[in-house]
């Protein structure tokens, strides 16, 4: 009788092990969003551009060790990196290089895209923070809000405007919508676990 117990507890330590390794590893994606940038204010009331964004690499869901992205970051086919580049690299002499971005999603689905760069008197890299990432539990859909992006009108925060990319959706009232419900999810979220 007490091989049999050990045996079951045994059986039971391998289920869980063969579980947490099953729910670390990471899923390779290539996935594509066709959506809507938009700019939040009152002067740009009526701008909104299509754009695509494609996510390239790896992403995990783990229930035990949370959700994360790592890979690239495409906006209409320009990998983030590059775009950054095109905004800093001859002002500050900095290079960028096309690595990947690693985004760590809090609870709440919320992650920080960051790229890292070198100043070429020191060639130290340093990161450089890009804008915030909001996806659903699913990443069906995104909600991207960049700092420094290209929206036809200005970068960013150079130019005062708040850019927010949001997919899939078809039209500026989809994206408007759907930035809407995915914020509210989040401060929900942020407000329930404060409790």
């Amino acid at each position: 009788m007490k091989h049999f117990s050990w045996f079951i507890v045994g059986i039971s330590l391998l289920a869980i092990l063969a579980i947490l390794v099953f729910d670390s590893i990471p899923r390779k994606i290539d996935i594509s969003f066709d959506g809507i940038l938009y700019i939040d204010n009152a002067e740009h009331i009526e701008y909104q551009k299509e754009q695509e964004i494609r996510f390239v690499g790896k992403y995990r869901n783990s229930m035990f060790f949370g959700k994360y992205f790592k890979g690239l970051i495409y906006q209409n086919g320009v990998a983030i990196p590059n775009q950054v580049k095109e905004v800093y690299e001859n002002r500050d002499s900095m290079t960028i290089n096309n690595e990947s971005i690693t985004i760590v999603f809090n609870k709440c689905n919320k992650g920080e895209v960051k790229i890292r760069y070198y100043h070429e008197y020191d060639n130290i890299p340093e990161i450089h923070y890009v804008g915030d990432l909001y996806i659903n539990d699913d990443f069906t859909s995104v909600v991207f809000d960049p700092k420094i992006l290209y929206t036809g009108i200005g970068y960013g925060w150079e130019s005062g405007v708040n850019t927010i990319i949001c997919a899939p959706v078809d039209s500026k009232d989809e994206a408007k919508q759907l930035y809407n419900e995915v914020i509210s999810t989040y401060d929900n979220c942020i407000e329930d676990n404060d409790k």
